[in-house]
């Protein structure tokens, strides 16, 4: 990390301001968050573990051991674990905020479906029965 002095950078109203916070000691100004890129997305280290990882699950899926996947990939069973199970929470995550989602938009539909009714207009909903929430 290099450091540059703030008179040659910033305002002298913008250094004042920050004088009544803080003096003669050095501070870190991260980055706006959308500047940030996830790990290995510029080397290409996230998409050879991630490619590595669907190996994984699709070996365990075969009938692969743990045992068996450890010794080949060089990683310990608690890894080889993580990475068969990890991925089987971020599905099943996906599918619960999948499926709460439309049963959301399914209630907004029959809520508009009874407000346009009040008007006495109508939409095609009422074949359409909604689950307990």
């Amino acid at each position: 990390m290099k450091y540059t002095n703030a008179k040659k950078l910033l305002p002298e109203k913008l250094i004042i301001e920050i004088q009544q916070y803080i003096q003669g000691e050095t501070i870190y100004i991260p980055k706006q968050e959308k500047e940030y890129s996830r790990w290995g997305t510029l080397s290409g280290g996230r998409q050879w573990l991630d490619h590595r990882n669907a190996a994984i699950r699709l070996a365990f899926k075969n009938n692969s051991s743990m045992e068996q996947l450890a010794e080949e990939y060089f990683l310990s069973i608690d890894t080889i674990k993580r990475i068969v199970y990890s991925h089987r929470k971020r599905l099943m995550k996906f599918l619960h905020q999948s499926f709460s989602m439309s049963k959301m938009i399914l209630s907004y539909c029959f809520h508009i479906d009874s407000l346009l009714q009040t008007l006495e207009y109508e939409l095609p909903l009422k074949s359409i029965q909604m689950g307990n929430t």
